[in-house]
């Protein structure tokens, strides 16, 4: 006699089962991140030569890792992790990119961005804190594939119809077979995979699916500076 087939989950309570199960995850991990900074608060660094490597950093950098793929999946199915309900607002071009830059103070090191606003300084209607996350997560891309010594160029410029928002590196770009692939959740380059970059293959993802709720477009070319280009297109309206 045959087994009955297993039940099935509907895609929206599968959503809703794997986003409680990844929430779940976050209190172990924030724990444990906690935990680990009053040892490395209170445990004494080896002394310089000791043949016993010092695995704290080590250890703190992968709960870091750890909650970040966690929070990019929450984000990625749709939880809002925000305290207050998104606004529209106008704001000019120039507003939004001294916004952006000035959230890169708190990253450490703080990364080399040249900022410019290409044509007019025109307002356009942003709902900031969605886009800056896009921002955030597309400059950190630009940045980690980037030699140390070369700056990401992030642009804004708007048009009669349409604004945008680009974000350009001088790494070593991303093959033209990839580009659409890598809008997909938990992709990533083989190349990555094989140099051990650290990663769940979500950031792309949360972005595009980001500024498609905001009625926008995102694409993946080649820069002018021989990296990658990433565009975010917005409406006026």
């Amino acid at each position: 006699m045959d087994a009955p087939p297993s039940p099935r989950l509907a895609p929206e309570d599968f959503r809703e089962v794997a986003t409680l199960l990844v929430d779940e995850l976050r209190r172990p991990i924030q724990g444990l991140e906690s935990s680990l900074v009053e040892m490395i608060d209170e445990s004494p660094t080896p002394p310089a030569g000791s043949p016993v490597p010092d695995q704290r950093a080590a250890l703190a950098e992968i709960c870091r890792e750890l909650r970040a793929m966690t929070d990019d999946f929450l984000q990625y199915v749709g939880v809002d992790l925000r305290e207050s309900p998104a606004s529209v607002e106008p704001m000019r071009l120039s507003q939004l990119m001294g916004l952006a830059i000035a959230r890169l103070g708190g990253w450490n090191p703080r990364p080399a961005v040249a900022c410019e606003v290409a044509g007019p300084d025109a307002e356009v209607l942003v709902e900031a804190s969605s886009l800056l996350n896009v921002i955030d997560r597309l400059v950190e891309n630009a940045v980690r594939y980037s030699p140390a010594e070369a700056p990401v160029v992030l642009k804004a410029e708007a048009n009669e119809d349409s604004w945008s928002v680009e974000v350009e590196d001088q790494g070593s770009g991303i093959p033209p077979t990839d580009r659409t692939l890598m809008m997909e959740p938990f992709t990533r380059l083989h190349r990555d995979v094989k140099a051990g970059t650290t990663g769940a293959g979500l950031g792309l993802a949360v972005c595009n699916a980001l500024v498609g709720k905001l009625g926008g477009t995102i694409s993946i070319g080649s820069s002018q500076r021989g990296g990658t280009r990433v565009r975010v297109e917005l409406p006026r309206g």
